[in-house]
């Protein structure tokens, strides 16, 4: 009888364990996290520097009392200044001290400022500035866009001149916030202002919200049996429910009832198939970004695994066997180049399996739970030419 009563008993945790696999809750309380990522490419020195300057400290000696900001720059580089404090004399220190040189990494900047805001609680925004269209980064515009609304932060912009506007304002709307056009760099003082005013103004109060991603992207999500969108979209400053959510996936729907919970963003991460194989990755370097079938599905772990317990590294629940792109992109922190992306294809097999990426080597090893073990390499020497191709272009050599 205790064995029948411990075999329930081991169901139902399993059951209810096995529910919440493909949704994870961030409690968002009422303090906010900002990025401010501001372009200090060579086309920006002079006015345009000082004004976005300008901008930038009026913006920190607004913020509210327990809001805290961090600093990130781009040219050709990222530079991560000023981590999180809410210091403001440290912060207009930091922006102060910011000097133009090279050329434009946007999207890269965006992706380090998404990927500190990660373990962030509460309210978490990225505010961007850049006078130029991207020519130096390793993520694209499509990337930003799936991790934003992957990781739940919310995304305001301004282009200054003559810039592709209308892709900045995709990457911003697809977050929930906010794009400016500054004419000229005299403007961006009031812009920075009516960004700040518009993200204040939200009332966060009563409301959850839902962030829903699927591998792969682009599937039709219903809510209550109305479209809402592709995947990857947002639900933003919702009531408190539980609501029907469908996935109209190729082969069947995904069903689940969901619920939006208050002072919470549920991050959601539809299947098609729940009964499928999991797999787990973790990479070399750290906390890099995680493209599989060129949909996002999260930053591999900050932290090494403990021996061969791998239980802390990113999970892939229920993925599909068979071949898949993989595309592995390592958050700037020194230098740019191209051995900073490594992309491969797997034919995986239906079982679970643990994954251990090198970005820079280019090799991927696969090993499955009954031990089988498969490699992919690629030749790093073909990454060294083009980073040197890239130094030449960049410097003139």
């Amino acid at each position: 009888m205790r064995s029948i009563s411990l075999f329930i008993l081991i169901f139902m945790i399993s059951s209810f364990l096995g529910a919440q696999d493909w949704i994870h809750y961030i409690p968002e309380p009422d303090n906010s996290y900002f990025v401010l990522v501001i372009d200090r490419s060579g086309s920006m020195e002079g006015q345009a520097l000082d004004d976005a300057k300008d901008a930038a400290v009026n913006f920190v000696r607004d913020m509210r009392p327990g809001d805290q900001a961090a600093l990130v720059s781009f040219e050709s580089r990222v530079h991560y200044d000023l981590s999180f404090t809410d210091d403001k004399e440290e912060l207009i220190q930091a922006i102060q001290s910011l000097r133009p040189q090279g050329m434009t990494a946007l999207y890269d900047g965006l992706a380090k400022a998404i990927q500190i805001l990660q373990n962030q609680s509460g309210s978490r925004a990225v505010i961007f500035l850049t006078d130029g269209n991207d020519n130096s980064s390793n993520f694209r515009a499509r990337d930003i866009r799936q991790m934003n609304i992957g990781e739940g932060i919310q995304c305001y912009g301004i282009g200054l001149g003559e810039v592709d506007h209308n892709e900045f304002r995709r990457i911003v709307q697809a977050a929930h916030g906010q794009y400016e056009v500054a004419g000229q760099s005299s403007d961006l003082l009031s812009l920075y202002k009516n960004l700040q005013s518009t993200y204040y103004q939200q009332d966060f109060s009563g409301t959850g919200s839902l962030s829903i991603t699927s591998v792969p992207s682009g599937v039709d999500v219903l809510v209550d049996g109305t479209s809402i969108g592709l995947t990857p979209v947002m639900m933003a400053r919702q009531l408190p429910r539980t609501v029907s959510m469908e996935l109209k996936f190729q082969k069947k729907s995904w069903l689940q009832e969901v619920e939006i919970r208050e002072g919470y963003r549920g991050i959601i991460r539809g299947r098609e198939d729940a009964l499928l194989p999991d797999l787990i990755i973790e990479t070399t370097p750290l906390n890099s970004a995680v493209f599989i079938d060129d949909s996002y599905v999260g930053l591999s772990s900050a932290f090494p695994s403990p021996g061969s317990d791998h239980s802390n590294q990113l999970t892939i629940e229920n993925i599909q066997p068979g071949w898949h792109s993989f595309r592995i992109v390592a958050v700037p922190d020194v230098d740019l180049s191209a051995s900073q992306v490594f992309e491969f294809e797997v034919n995986l097999d239906n079982m679970s399996a643990y994954m251990n990426v090198a970005v820079f080597m280019k090799r991927a090893n696969l090993i499955y739970n009954n031990g089988k073990r498969d490699q992919v390499t690629a030749d790093p020497m073909l990454d060294i030419q083009g980073s040197l191709d890239r130094f030449d272009s960049l410097f003139g050599n």
